[in-house]
């Protein structure tokens, strides 16, 4: 119940900080939160099976495809991906903070890149490397300081859960 809260949480957040914050450089908004993909990555740990987890993603790519990409192929294909990589990761019981926010970073990284050529091969925008690096370098930045925030809060939630 709680994954799904912050799940909630993190799309409204999302629109929020967009709508403050979204600076756009070449088409490309640099300054991007990223925060319900993170919170997808970060909560797998809550769900005990894997399909509560898969309709989550799948729910949440629908929403977020309408009300932030207005594309919701597009979000299944990039929630889908978040999804796979996420379960890759938490095949290692053992995740600490570092982890985590390596993970967040990675995902984060592979995001914004396959979304980037997605546009590009759309012919929406024009390949260039300096927005880009500078789109990541700002999208990691914003992204990491969230994920460490919500590590903690996830362990508070399974220190409840599991005393």
């Amino acid at each position: 119940m709680i994954g799904y809260l912050l799940v909630i949480l993190s799309i409204i957040l999302d629109i929020l900080i967009l709508n403050i914050f979204g600076y756009q450089m070449n088409n490309i908004t640099l300054f991007y939160p990223m925060f319900t993909i993170v919170t997808l990555s970060l909560v797998y740990r809550l769900f005990s099976e894997d399909k509560r987890y898969i309709k989550l993603v799948l729910v949440t790519a629908i929403i977020y495809g309408a009300l932030i990409l207005n594309n919701i192929s597009l979000a299944l294909i990039l929630f889908s991906i978040v999804a796979y990589l996420t379960y890759i990761s938490c095949q290692y019981k053992n995740e600490s903070i570092i982890i985590s926010v390596l993970k967040t970073i990675l995902i984060v990284i592979i995001y914004d890149i396959v979304f980037y050529l997605i546009l590009v091969f759309m012919r929406y925008i024009s390949f260039d490397i300096y927005t880009l690096s500078y789109k990541l370098k700002y999208s990691i930045v914003l992204n990491t300081v969230y994920s460490i925030i919500l590590y903690y809060v996830t362990l508070i939630v399974l220190k409840y859960r599991n005393p």
